[in-house]
């Protein structure tokens, strides 16, 4: 529900007739709706499948609130064109950024150490830190 207030104060501005429209509704979206996907990073990088894609719908669903394109517009232009990344690229970027933070700390290290089961069958979340930590360790 709160999305969709957010999503609405969108609207609201597309209706003022402003020159720099797009930049404030960028500006909204930035601070109000991709910051909680931001906040959300991790359970985001581990999701399943389904719930990476219908987030990414939602997302892609705002843009074109922000901006009007063409129905076959690829999603990668729209992305391109308002200079904002998917949400697939940008949770694994936070995701990186906030264990090269912790690669030092003692209880993250000794969590890590423990090898994990190669025969599980989902990619989780402590496989991907795993695998990510012994790239930068090396």
């Amino acid at each position: 529900m709160k999305k969709l207030s957010k999503i609405n104060l969108i609207r609201k501005i597309k209706g003022l007739k402003l020159r720099n429209l797009i930049v404030l509704s960028k500006i909204v979206f930035k601070s109000f709706i991709r910051s909680q996907f931001d906040y959300y990073f991790i359970p985001i990088s581990c999701s399943t499948q389904k719930i990476s894609s219908d987030l990414q719908k939602l997302q892609n669903k705002i843009l074109r609130y922000i901006k009007y394109y063409p129905i076959k517009a690829k999603i990668t232009r729209i992305h391109q064109n308002l200079k904002l990344d998917m949400l697939a690229s940008r949770s694994e970027r936070i995701l990186h950024r906030f264990l090269n933070k912790r690669i030092e700390h003692q209880q993250f290290n000794s969590d890590f150490s423990i090898p994990p089961d190669l025969n599980q069958k989902f990619y989780t979340l402590f496989r991907k830190l795993n695998t990510f930590l012994q790239d930068i360790r090396r």
